[in-house]
């Protein structure tokens, strides 16, 4: 394992029928970049709500050339 990694597991209850459907949902994804995505779009959004949205350039494929 590299140590220039942080992994940061996700536990989905297969007794609850909202994480199940999740998980069928990202089963055919890449489920590490899939999360990056989320994360990243969260973190653009919270900046929008403090910034007017003009000062924020628009997301790109681009963006997520650095994800693995």
């Amino acid at each position: 394992m590299s140590h220039n990694r942080a992994i940061k597991p996700v536990s989905f209850s297969l007794n609850k029928d909202d994480e199940v459907e999740m998980l069928d949902y990202v089963k055919n994804k890449n489920f590490s970049n899939y999360v990056k995505r989320l994360i990243f779009f969260d973190m653009r959004q919270k900046l929008r709500e403090i910034e007017p949205a003009p000062t924020l350039p628009p997301v790109t494929k681009d963006d997520f050339e650095g994800f693995i």
